[in-house]
């Protein structure tokens, strides 16, 4: 569990949200585990988890329409193929 926390860790960093107070996750995931997760990184860090739950398809269509103004730091889902799609059209935030 600490590996995981450590890798949300610097994914955050990666993506400038590390010195928020806050973090906007939507998740098409429905694990206890993802929340015990995120109460252990609240707890290590002091970033408060927000978790926006939904469909994959209702998250993706909200993201898309608010654009450049979505609440969404980080998308989180288990399908791969939708995430492909998602990626496909433009939508994920590049990194160097």
């Amino acid at each position: 569990m600490k590996k995981i926390i450590f890798l949300v860790s610097i994914f955050l960093t990666l993506f400038g949200v590390s010195n928020a107070n806050e973090v906007n996750i939507f998740s098409a995931r429905h694990y206890d585990s993802d929340v015990q997760l995120y109460e252990k990184f609240t707890a290590k860090t002091g970033i408060k988890v927000n978790v926006i739950g939904g469909k994959d398809k209702a998250l993706q269509k909200r993201i898309i329409e608010e654009g450049k103004d979505s609440q969404a730091d980080l998308y989180i889902t288990a399908d791969a193929g939708r995430l492909g799609a998602f990626q496909e059209k433009g939508m994920f935030q590049k990194t160097n």
